[in-house]
């Protein structure tokens, strides 16, 4: 690691350039472990001291399911290329990130931003409805079991968005997210490590999906850590402009989500299954 900022190049190792098994890459590098000058732009809240260095306290990693993959090599972005028997088509497998800072905007995000554009051959890949968008997200010092809990309190709105999923049984289990009866395809796993894998998100398409999905998973982990008192509605009116964004600034559509989302919120909270999501829970 260089002494003015983090290093985020390749490291041509050719292992991290080619297809292997199933779990079989290599182990991912933490890119969230950073120098001051990667964090001078943001609250002090969402870093630590690490020895001489600094650890963002929210990280995140994404499994991107793809068929017909392109020629591999190695991005900066990813530990490594996967197989993975549930996926039909040809030339099938998931790119899996290293570990990435979830962090607010600033320089430090930019840079992560960056690291996708340069791996846009892999992300801008062909997927279909074999395909999922696997998404482990840790925060630094809690429990899997803690985070679960807190994470449930926000997860409406990605329920609302990824609801079709919500009838594949590789990611309905412990629907609620009460983490008594978890299995490997629960909606969301809560893992060794401090982790939670979300097992629901779609495939990713584009570099501007996984943006979006980056940008709204840190604003779940902002208010269930840093914000658990406020109000659901609050939280989705934060990510309004998201969604705006996500579909194509289609104001119906965005609406439509956002009032899903508080329908899933209320089933995750209660077990009462209102007519609207009828259809996805069952």
């Amino acid at each position: 690691m260089g002494k003015k900022s983090i290093s985020l190049k390749p490291t041509n190792d050719s292992s991290r350039g080619y297809q292997r098994g199933y779990h079989g890459s290599p182990y991912p590098r933490n890119f969230a472990v950073v120098t001051k000058s990667d964090v001078k732009d943001i609250n002090k809240k969402y870093y630590e001291p690490k020895g001489k260095y600094f650890r963002t306290k929210f990280t995140i990693g994404f499994e991107l399911e793809k068929v017909n993959l392109p020629n591999l090599q190695e991005y900066a972005i990813f530990k490594g290329y996967e197989s993975d028997g549930s996926l039909n088509g040809r030339r099938t497998g998931e790119a899996i990130t290293n570990i990435l800072p979830l962090v607010p905007k600033g320089a430090l995000r930019n840079k992560i931003f960056n690291l996708m554009f340069q791996a846009a051959p892999i992300i801008n890949s062909d997927t279909n409805t074999s395909c999922g968008g696997h998404t482990t997200i840790c925060v630094a010092g809690m429990d899997s079991q803690e985070l679960l809990r807190k994470v449930r309190e926000y997860s409406g709105l990605l329920y609302a968005l990824y609801r079709g999923r919500l009838n594949n049984s590789y990611c309905r289990a412990d629907m609620r997210m009460n983490g008594r009866y978890q299995d490997r395809y629960s909606v969301a796993l809560a893992k060794s490590g401090g982790c939670v894998e979300f097992r629901l998100p779609s495939a990713i398409p584009s570099v501007t999906s996984l943006i979006r999905r980056y940008e709204i998973f840190y604003l779940m982990l902002d208010f269930a850590i840093n914000r658990s008192t406020i109000h659901f509605s609050v939280f989705l009116n934060k990510c309004k402009p998201i969604v705006l964004r996500m579909y194509d600034y289609n104001q119906d559509r965005a609406d439509m989500i956002l009032g899903l989302a508080k329908d899933f919120q209320h089933y995750i909270n209660t077990g009462n299954i209102r007519q609207s999501i009828r259809q996805y829970v069952r």
